[in-house]
């Protein structure tokens, strides 16, 4: 049996990097209103991890086509099932440090969860460094003329080396290392103004 989550805050809690933080409203909306999501894949007898279980089976109904397969349920339902020891295979949409946190709280096994040093792989490999050096390597691997890789990419660490960076580059595409949904992207056609100088 699985529990299935659909926690879209997830970059966001990489980015914050903290057991506990509370993410943008946005992002609880999304959680909130879409957390029946994982029930269109779930098997038979899986368990949907939602915010309002009436809210989710209401949006379920949109989907007619799908056979329901899955449970939902709300974090305190899942407090009460562990004490009927449960055993679940666990898959957020996204593993972090919060919602590692949450799961405990409610009674899941240490052993059900991703250790820190898994979590901590997660999180490097989420974080935009790791896919600029992989563009970098791919580029690098290919004869530019056949390349269907557009662009080039950089990551910078401070705002000097952005200035520098974005004064060798007419249009660029400033992304925030770890981002969800197009919320972390700004684009710019030569340095920064002071609004997107305090956004960096």
């Amino acid at each position: 049996m699985k529990l299935h989550i659909f926690n879209p805050e997830h970059d966001i809690a990489l980015a914050n990097h903290r057991k506990r933080f509370t993410s943008p409203r946005a992002a609880r909306l999304l959680r909130h209103d879409c957390g029946f999501l994982p029930a269109l894949w779930a098997d038979v007898g899986d368990l949907v991890l939602v915010d309002d279980v009436v809210l989710a089976e209401k949006a379920l109904l949109h989907y007619e086509n799908i056979v329901r397969k899955a449970r939902f349920v709300t974090i305190d339902d899942l407090k009460r099932l562990y004490h009927e020891e449960l055993q679940l295979e666990v898959e957020p949409w996204g593993w972090d440090l919060s919602v590692c946190d949450q799961l405990k709280r409610a009674g899941t096994a240490e052993w059900l969860l991703m250790d820190d040093g898994r979590l901590e792989t997660v999180r490097t490999l989420s974080n935009r460094k790791f896919s600029s050096e992989v563009l970098t390597r791919l580029r690098e691997a290919f004869d530019t003329s056949e390349s269907l890789l557009v662009g080039e990419s950089w990551y910078a660490d401070s705002m000097e080396e952005v200035r520098r960076l974005l004064s060798l580059n007419k249009k660029s595409v400033l992304k925030e290392p770890w981002s969800c949904s197009g919320r972390g992207v700004r684009m710019t056609d030569g340095l920064p103004d002071e609004a997107l100088s305090n956004w960096i």
